[in-house]
């Protein structure tokens, strides 16, 4: 697993797909951080993939490295609230501090992905690694 997490550490922009009126939809996205087999994920309740994400509660998310290699990352999506969690991405992530300022911020969520996959790809789309979260 660390050779994933890895790659996700250094390749973080992509893309999270959730669902609308049962299609899915998706849009440029940051992964946070991995703790404890849940990966992280921020953004505001006031945007239209906070209403997608607690309408479905599933979630995908996939990364493109300049390698070519590629993660995905499928599974449940729960909301956290762990105002420590989210100083370290404000610590972490300039653009989300210009944007909530404060952990407490009541605009400003946390969510992770966790019982589904993720698997690590070679460019053709051979499977490097996969693993049941």
């Amino acid at each position: 697993m660390n050779k994933l997490i890895d790659y996700l550490n250094e390749n973080r922009m992509g893309h999270l797909a959730t669902i609308k009126d049962g299609k899915p939809v998706m849009r440029p996205f940051q992964f946070q951080f991995e703790k404890e087999g849940k990966f992280y994920f921020v953004t505001g309740n006031t945007k239209e993939v906070y209403k997608q994400l607690k309408t479905s509660s599933v979630a995908g998310f996939i990364v493109t490295g300049k390698d070519m290699r590629w993660v995905r990352l499928n599974g449940e999506i729960e909301f956290v609230n762990n105002l420590k969690l989210k100083e370290a991405v404000l610590n972490n992530e300039s653009l989300i501090r210009d944007i909530y300022k404060t952990a407490d911020n009541p605009v400003f969520e946390m969510f992770y992905i966790h019982r589904g996959v993720v698997s690590f790809h070679e460019a053709e789309g051979e499977l490097i690694e996969e693993i049941q979260i």
